[in-house]
C-alpha cells in the first residue's frame, strides 16, 4: 500500500494504490500561477496558498495512509478466513461445521457433521474431519463407541497398548470407559464416522491432552 500526491490542471490529487488498487481518495481544487509577479501582496497570498497547500497534503496523506493500512488488513484477514475453512474433499460425507464447541478437547482444528437425526432410531452418528496431526484428548464413553475410518489416514490408541492406523474401512469397537483417542496422522487429513453406543447411558470422560511426544511416539509405533 502506498500514497502519493500531484497536481493534474491546477488540482492537487492524493492517490492511493490500495493493495493493487489505485483510488484518488480526495481533490483538492487550488490555483497556482505560473508566472511569479513581485509585487508584495502577490507573494504574501502565494505563501499563504502554499502553506495551505501543503497542510492539506499531509492531512490527506495521513488519512490516506491510515485507510490503506486498514483495507490492506482486512483483505488479509479475509484471506486468512478462507484459509481457515478449506478443508479438502478427503469422503462422501458431509464436512459440517468447524467443531468448536468441544475445540477445548483438541489439538488441533475438527469439523463435526451430525448423520442421523431420527430419535426414534436412537442412534446418533456424526462424521468428524481433523486437520493434519490434529487429535482429541484422552478419554473414555461410558456406553462404547464404534469408529469407521472414511477419508485420508488416522490413529486411534487405547492406553497402555500400541496405536492402531486407521485406513478408509477400518472400523474400530471402543468397549464401554476403555481410555483413548483418535486423530490424523502428521501428514494427513482424517475423517471417520462415529457411532454413539447405548446414548441413553453414554456420557463422555474428558481427560488430559495427548502431548506431542506421546502423539509422535504412538505414531512411530503403530500397528495396522
Amino acid at each position: 500500500c502506498s500514497a502519493d500526491t500531484f497536481v493534474v490542471n491546477q488540482t492537487l490529487v492524493l492517490r492511493i494504490n490500495i493493495c493493487g488498487e489505485n483510488r484518488h481518495l480526495r481533490q483538492a481544487q487550488t490555483v497556482i500561477g505560473y508566472g511569479r509577479p513581485t509585487t508584495p501582496q502577490y507573494q504574501r497570498t502565494h505563501k499563504m496558498r502554499m502553506k495551505a497547500i501543503i497542510r492539506l497534503t499531509i492531512f490527506t496523506f495521513i488519512i490516506g495512509s491510515g485507510i490503506a493500512l486498514a483495507s490492506c488488513n482486512n483483505n488479509n484477514n479475509q484471506k486468512q478466513k478462507t484459509m481457515k475453512t478449506d478443508v479438502p474433499k478427503i469422503s462422501d460425507f458431509p464436512v459440517g461445521e468447524e467443531n468448536t464447541g468441544f475445540a477445548q478437547y483438541f489439538s488441533g482444528r475438527s469439523w463435526l457433521a451430525p448423520l442421523t437425526n431420527n430419535k426414534d432410531l436412537n442412534v446418533p452418528m456424526f462424521n468428524v474431519t481433523f486437520e493434519p496431526g490434529c487429535r482429541n484428548n484422552w478419554h473414555s464413553h461410558s456406553g462404547g463407541q464404534i469408529l469407521v475410518a472414511v477419508g485420508g489416514v488416522g490413529y486411534y490408541q487405547e492406553r497402555g497398548k500400541p496405536a492402531v492406523r486407521m485406513e478408509v474401512g477400518k472400523i474400530i469397537e471402543i468397549a464401554p470407559n476403555v481410555e483413548h483417542w483418535h486423530g490424523a496422522a502428521p501428514d494427513n487429513w482424517f475423517s471417520h464416522i462415529g457411532v454413539t453406543c447405548n446414548p441413553q447411558i453414554n456420557k463422555n470422560t474428558w481427560l488430559e491432552p495427548v502431548s506431542n511426544d506421546e502423539y509422535e511416539q504412538a505414531v512411530s509405533e503403530a500397528v495396522k
